[in-house]
């Protein structure tokens, strides 16, 4: 599988984006304005998420601006994409100077579900994602005019015991685990899902070597 295919997802780090994975995560651990008593985090908000559901439902364009992980970006909760379609790309434009993903994917719905391991119901992400035990799916879907296609994944945390080799992750028995994320580090796709006419930037098709019994890497509805 080529690591370098470009793939967005919930956890995207947009083309403005330098920091390193774990610094990332390292720095938001340590945030504790999420323990206010007036934040709100077990419904739905404007941009798709209810943390403590560990539940997404919304355009992929409002999963980036509205990720507590990215509360320092100038883009964080800017605005909530609401179909304006090129509008809404040209005003980002205007303010930011670049925009957060392929225009392509503007229109791209997204439904998450993660674990608490992943990213807690309170929102806040832990200092690292090795040995967590955390997982996260994604289902991309567009359906606008005549594009339609949609992209299903399932994400685990990697073991300090995985090793990785020419994009393959395999445990320690030498099994392959999955492929290499090229935006999460510390991340194993294992399930790669596609219908219709899926953009070429985008993952193929792909299933673990490891089969439907993950064993420890088996994921909720597995």
């Amino acid at each position: 599988m080529n690591a370098k295919l470009f793939i967005i997802t919930l956890l995207i780090i947009g083309l403005a984006l330098t920091s390193c994975e774990n610094e990332m995560l390292q720095d938001f651990t340590a945030d504790s304005s999420l323990k206010s008593k007036d934040t709100k985090l077990n419904r739905f908000d404007d941009w798709g998420f209810n943390w403590q559901a560990h539940h997404f439902n919304g355009y992929l364009v409002n999963a980036i601006m509205g990720d507590y992980l990215y509360r320092d970006m100038p883009f964080h909760k800017w605005a909530v994409y609401q179909g304006e379609g090129d509008i809404f790309i040209q005003e980002f434009m205007d303010e930011f100077g670049f925009f957060l993903i392929p225009p392509a994917l503007l229109d791209v719905n997204l439904v998450m579900q993660w674990n608490e391991a992943l990213i807690s119901s309170r929102g806040v992400y832990p200092e690292s994602w090795i040995d967590s035990d955390g997982w996260i799916t994604f289902h991309f879907k567009k359906d606008l005019g005549e594009e339609k296609w949609s992209q299903f994944q399932k994400l685990v945390a990697k073991r300090t015991t995985d090793r990785l080799e020419n994009g393959i992750w395999y445990n320690r028995e030498g099994e392959e685990i999955g492929i290499a994320s090229a935006d999460w580090e510390t991340l194993i796709i294992v399930k790669v899902v596609n219908t219709g006419n899926v953009p070429s930037f985008m993952y193929p098709e792909y299933k673990s070597g490891m089969g439907a019994g993950l064993g420890k890497y088996k994921i909720k509805g597995d």
